[in-house]
């Protein structure tokens, strides 16, 4: 556990010098350094990512431009691995958390109240039914052509291709337009 916390105080001082140095570092325009890249900002950028962090946020953090956080993710394959590996992990949590809440769930709980001046606690299962705004959501992504939320005029079909409608123009209106 000693080590654990050793290894953890090194890698903070570690990103603290690295983000101090780049402070340093902003403002070099054109034959200036590049700022301090340490692999401890592999972890922190998965970290944000998972967030939703974007590459202007990152640099802010980083106090660098957004073009040095472009550099990184072409220089630093960690960096970029991270940052990727983050976004993935965190659109998997939102999809599972969506597909859930369209299906409806239940988990495990318990409730806690006082009866007769006696804590008490009953373990109970929570259900929570399908949700049909989210699934109409989930399937209108996944599934385009069968749930599509556009209607269709008679002017072309879902391809765009021309097909014939179902109306006329009164003469008199044809004669105007023409």
């Amino acid at each position: 556990m000693k080590r654990d916390i050793k290894k953890i105080r090194e890698r903070n001082y570690n990103i603290s010098r690295a983000l101090q140095n780049n402070k340093n570092a902003l403002g070099n325009s054109g034959g200036g350094t590049l700022p301090l890249y340490v692999k401890e900002f592999a972890e922190l950028a998965f970290q944000m990512a998972l967030l939703g962090a974007t590459d202007p946020m990152l640099a802010n953090t980083f106090h660098v431009t957004e073009k040095t956080i472009l550099e990184w993710k072409n220089q630093h394959i960690e960096f970029a691995l991270a940052l990727s590996e983050g976004k993935e992990k965190a659109d998997a949590n939102v999809a599972q958390a969506m597909y859930h809440r369209a299906i409806g769930y239940s988990h495990d709980d318990v409730d806690i109240r006082v009866v007769d001046k006696t804590l008490t606690t009953t373990k109970i299962t929570k259900h929570y039914p399908p949700d049909p705004v989210a699934g109409k959501f989930w399937l209108t992504n996944r599934q385009k052509k069968l749930w599509v939320d556009k209607v269709n005029h008679g002017l072309t079909d879902e391809d765009g291709n021309d097909i014939i409608t179902m109306f006329k123009l009164p003469e008199n209106r044809r004669k105007e337009i023409e």
